[in-house]
């Protein structure tokens, strides 16, 4: 037999090579996406939950309202105010904000980190919307991100987090972009339940701010030119009734709630859209190169000039665009015209020394401009390198960040919101006055004249007069508070709490009648404020008019049922003109208030003293002494009452008592009783 060859007869093993796993490329990578929108934004602002209440709005709405705001249970009666609670109402009427305000106080206990956490919830899920909306815009997810990221860091938008009362823009901006996504979900799967999601959102939308109302105007143009929908009037009636059914919805709420005429003091109209005109080249220039930020900032020419030539320039890269996206242009173009006019029909007075526009309000128009960008770097990315973009990309996104950090600090307490305001402006006059109320609740008088003198030799502004007035007054100089009250009432006369303040400086300096004339044009401009009749009771009480005292003390009490020093000094008042019993029941009212129960139950012992009910009065001071025996003044009148009964020894060990505790008994009566 011959031998074998080897090499025939053995068979190498076979390799078999694993698959290559590849990882998927960051393109497609949309979890990591949205996890960077989530996370870059929340350690960027994770500080502003230490961050305090702003001056102006947050004080009124959070610092007056605290106890309202606290309970639960307020909450069906936010539709029935306006936007600062007021009721009736006198400015906007936006109840979705003002549900968000009530339940972050009742989580919060009224601390202001509660209201910074919703929002930079609301800022976050904005963004992670704004990703998907531009991915379903078919903007590629590279640009979709990287579009996001901007936003999400962008310091234009840093009040609408830092600043608590900004939230309205954010709000509205949430539910706005979903309005587009229920929609185009609506048309391609057919499915009920994204029109029922989608007027839910709208009904959102336009009851937490009227800018709302503009959303049908870039839905229909979604509708027909990007979803490419045909013109079929059974198709488009359900939406167009939601439209317009829900907004007038709105308005005829809102016409119950909100006065006519009342609330906003300034410019509404044409005029005040002019003046506000450069609100949009300055929008342009601060989303793309963001400097001059402020707390309350004003027109400059820098900024207005830079915006016209940024505006410009886009509008020369549109005009180029070759795309296929044409009418995803044109809708961000249409978004960001819209939603950026409706706050260039208001001027306020002195606007500026006040502010002319508010970077927040830029927040809801930013997405317009983000769609353009979204388009434009979608189209003319495939043409620059990978590596050329990072390069450009990353650094401008670091400086965005940094810028950020900055500006957001300008929001972390009420000092640092005004000393931004005026290093940005020295002429913001507003600002000064903003810093005076500071410098007055550190208790520093001078730093706060300081202030007020500089806001009036900047424009003579009367709320620094106003303000004037009243630091006079706290420090009893009434004669200066009389005198910056009048500057103040020349300039506005339809104020009724400048009327109240200056009677209460002339009423300290003895102008009794002249304070009572001011209480009485103070009770003509605001007959809701139980304040009012209250001083002028005090002030009739005070010149023995008793019973007139005793009308207006009971005018304040139907107004306000639980004013307790009301009903203390109608229970004066009554005791003096011998009205016993209308004076026991104001205390019976203000023991079951548990206002100044010890008070009200020494007056009702001795008016109960006064009718001969002995015994009645008695118990009352017994009771009394009984919770505390350091009680003078009912030791002397249970023994008045006892002397009537002739308890002799009971009335003189109570008068000893009285004695020995400091209240002064008149001499005749213990030589007379107690031998």
């Amino acid at each position: 037999m011959g031998k074998k060859d080897k090499s025939n007869n053995t068979s190498s093993p076979t390799r078999v090579s694993s698959p290559v796993v590849e990882k998927p490329a960051f393109e497609n990578r949309q979890s990591l996406h949205v996890l960077l929108i989530i996370l870059l934004p929340l350690l960027l602002y994770a500080r502003v939950f230490y961050f305090d209440f702003m001056p102006v709005d947050d004080l009124i709405l959070f610092r007056d309202h605290a106890d309202f705001l606290n309970n639960l249970h307020n909450l069906p009666k936010v539709f029935t105010r306006d936007a600062f609670f007021n009721k009736p109402g006198a400015d906007f009427y936006r109840p979705v904000q003002s549900v968000t305000f009530m339940i972050d106080a009742f989580l919060g206990r009224n601390g202001a980190w509660m209201y910074h956490i919703t929002n930079l919830a609301i800022h976050i899920l904005t963004s992670v919307s704004l990703y998907f909306f531009l991915k379903l815009l078919k903007i590629k997810n590279t640009v979709s991100f990287f579009c996001t990221l901007l936003f999400s860091v962008h310091p234009l938008f840093s009040s609408n987090i830092a600043w608590i009362v900004a939230r309205n823009d954010s709000l509205i901006c949430l539910p706005g972009i979903w309005l587009f996504i229920s929609l185009a979900k609506q048309v391609q799967t057919g499915k009920k339940s994204y029109f029922i999601f989608h007027a839910f959102l709208f009904s959102l939308a336009v009851f937490t701010k009227e800018t709302a109302l503009l959303f049908p105007l870039p839905l229909l143009f979604y509708y027909f030119f990007i979803l490419k929908q045909p013109f079929s009037f059974n198709r488009l009636l359900p939406w167009l009734l939601t439209w317009v059914f829900i907004p007038a919805l709105y308005l005829f709420i809102r016409s119950l709630v909100i006065h006519p005429g009342a609330g906003f003091e300034g410019e509404v109209g044409f005029h005040s859209f002019i003046k506000n005109l450069p609100a949009i080249p300055t929008f342009v220039s601060k989303f793309l190169v963001p400097v001059h930020l402020s707390t309350l900032p004003v027109f400059d020419a820098f900024t207005t000039i830079s915006g016209l030539v940024l505006f410009l320039f886009g509008g020369y890269l549109v005009y180029n665009y070759k795309g296929n996206k044409k009418p995803v242009v044109f809708m961000g173009m249409m978004w960001a015209l819209l939603f950026t006019i409706p706050p260039l029909i208001l001027r306020l007075p002195f606007a500026s020394n006040y502010f002319t526009y508010l970077e927040h309000r830029f927040y809801l128009p930013s997405i317009g401009l983000l769609i353009v960008l979204a388009c434009l770097l979608d189209e003319y990315r495939t043409s620059v390198r990978q590596s050329v973009f990072i390069c450009v990309y990353v650094p401008t996104l670091i400086l965005l960040i940094a810028i950020n950090w900055s500006h957001t600090g300008d929001y972390a307490n009420p000092m640092a919101f005004s000393n931004t305001a005026i290093k940005k402006n020295p002429e913001n006059a507003r600002a000064f006055v903003i810093r005076g109320l500071l410098w007055e609740e550190k208790n520093e008088p001078d730093s706060a004249f300081s202030d007020y003198n500089r806001a009036i030799a900047i424009c003579k502004l009367p709320v620094a007069n106003y303000n004037k007035g009243h630091l006079y007054y706290t420090l009893e100089k009434y004669n200066e508070a009389e005198e910056c009250f009048n500057i103040y009432i020349n300039y506005d006369s339809s104020f009724a709490e400048a009327f109240y303040k200056r009677a209460a400086a002339r009423a300290e300096l003895g102008k009794l009648d002249d304070a009572l004339s001011d209480l009485e044009k103070a009770e003509r401009l605001n007959p809701a404020e139980p304040m009012i009749p209250y001083r002028k009771g005090c002030i009739l009480m005070y010149s023995g008019r008793l019973r007139e005292a005793v009308e207006n003390f009971s005018a304040s009490i139907q107004l306000n049922p639980g004013y307790g020093e009301a009903l203390v000094f109608r229970s004066l008042c009554r005791y003096r003109l011998k009205d016993y019993a209308g004076a026991i029941d104001d205390c019976d009212k203000l023991i079951q208030l548990n206002y100044r129960a010890d008070f009200a139950s020494n007056n009702k012992g001795t008016a109960l003293l006064e009718l001969g009910r002995l015994d009645e009065s008695i118990a009352i001071f017994s009771k009394m002494i009984t919770e505390n025996s350091e009680v003078a003044s009912a030791h002397y009148n249970r023994a008045i009452a006892m002397l009537r009964k002739n308890d002799i020894n009971g009335a003189c060990s109570d008068l000893h008592e009285a004695v020995r505790l400091g209240f002064t008994v008149p001499k005749d009566s213990i030589n007379r009783y107690c031998k």
